[in-house]
């Protein structure tokens, strides 16, 4: 049996999906106008990963596939940084509900604009302590 289905209805579902996806899943930047600080602050919302090769406990007592770790860095598009002030290495520190860490900043065209990507696994970028339940879409305030 087939269903035959109007190019316009198809089109007008498709439209519709898309605009309902669009308006779930925006993501708005907010202004960290509340905290007076010298340097520009932005909130992006966090994306937790856990990278194949980490220091963390899984790869704590294999030394042959440590090494394969690279060093850990916050990752954001390079317009966040532009619009931040950040350049690639730069130290930044990240705070969410009262917890702040410090971590190196990489820029990265394949990080979607608004989000900021934190790995999980090691003790030079302790995303853990930024939240308990380490929930993707946290706001993460980035300052220099």
């Amino acid at each position: 049996m087939f269903i035959t289905i109007d190019s316009n209805f198809k089109e007008l579902i498709t439209r519709k999906a898309n605009d309902a996806f669009n308006a779930e899943h925006r993501i708005e930047l907010k202004s960290n106008s509340s905290k007076e600080t010298e340097s520009s602050s932005e909130s992006l919302a966090a994306t937790f990963v856990q990278p194949l090769f980490d220091r963390g406990v899984r790869m704590l007592h294999n030394l042959r596939l440590r090494h394969l770790a690279n060093d850990p860095k916050a990752e954001i598009h390079p317009e966040d940084g532009k619009r931040l002030g950040l350049e690639n290495g730069a130290n930044i520190n990240l705070s969410h509900d009262g917890a702040s860490i410090i971590a190196v900043v990489a820029l990265d065209t394949r990080i979607a604009k608004g989000t900021i990507l934190l790995p999980m696994g090691f003790e030079e970028l302790n995303s853990n302590a930024l939240s308990p339940n380490l929930l993707n879409g946290v706001p993460i305030v980035v300052t220099k």
